[in-house]
């Protein structure tokens, strides 16, 4: 059995994973291929959003408070008692290059472990309970090294789901929809109610792209999901930029 583990961070919402949680995968009936790929060439980076969003956590005192907080929640979530000390090697400044790196890490300690583009996580054999402990410590441990810049790591503000939202609906829906995948909008919320909602107990789960990709082979996941990913550039979600 495998088991996949999202990066950690609060805002990749889409994946519908929090802090190291776990998730398996299931064949989903909702995707369907309706065509031949397109020949038009997309790219995200060309859509216009439709929100300035304003870089966040950039101050070094916060943000090594942040990191600090992180390890001890991680840290209780995993069921980590005494956590060892470990020194920061930098911020990765992508989920993509977290979770590369923490499989590469969890590899070379013992755990073999591959980076899983479409879920943009960490994937490795469950292990058995008397080894569980011990794999636990080596993927806090991993995340521990090498974290997330906390700029791409907060929760979403109103300005960031507005644009997310235009995002789906600009251009995520008629990219996915132009290779062939059907989007189903018959449920589709409007953006002030599915605003409204987000932070509350009646949050409205309408997430087209994630939904819409379910059930396709991992190969033509990550075909679609490079020309149509789930959210918007981070220079656009977060402000961020290297």
């Amino acid at each position: 059995m495998k088991t996949k583990f999202a990066a950690v961070t609060a805002a990749a919402v889409t994946a519908v994973l929090t802090l190291s949680g776990c998730a398996t995968t299931a064949p989903s009936t909702s995707a369907a291929a309706t065509g031949s790929p397109t020949e038009k060439v997309w790219d995200p980076e060309t859509w216009t959003p439709t929100e300035k969003i304003e870089r966040r956590m950039t101050e070094a005192d916060e943000r090594e408070r942040w990191y600090e907080s992180q390890l001890a929640r991680n840290a209780a979530f995993l069921g980590i008692s005494n956590p060892p000390a470990v020194t920061r090697r930098g911020w990765a400044t992508s989920r993509q290059e977290q979770a590369r790196w923490s499989a590469q890490c969890m590899t070379e300690r013992g755990v073999p472990a591959t980076y899983n583009e479409v879920m943009v996580g960490v994937t490795y054999d469950t292990p058995p309970p008397s080894q569980e402990a011990a794999v636990k410590l080596v993927s806090w441990t991993c995340d521990a090294l090498f974290p997330i810049d906390p700029s791409l790591d907060q929760e979403f503000s109103d300005a960031q789901l507005r644009l997310l939202y235009d995002y789906w609906d600009q251009y995520a829906i008629p990219c996915l929809e132009d290779h062939g995948i059907t989007v189903d909008t018959s449920q589709r919320p409007s953006k002030e109610t599915w605003l409204a909602a987000f932070n509350t107990p009646e949050r409205i789960s309408w997430w087209p792209v994630q939904d819409s990709i379910m059930g396709l082979t991992d190969a033509r996941s990550a075909e679609v999901s490079e020309a149509c990913p789930v959210q918007p550039p981070d220079s656009m979600l977060f402000g961020y930029s290297e």
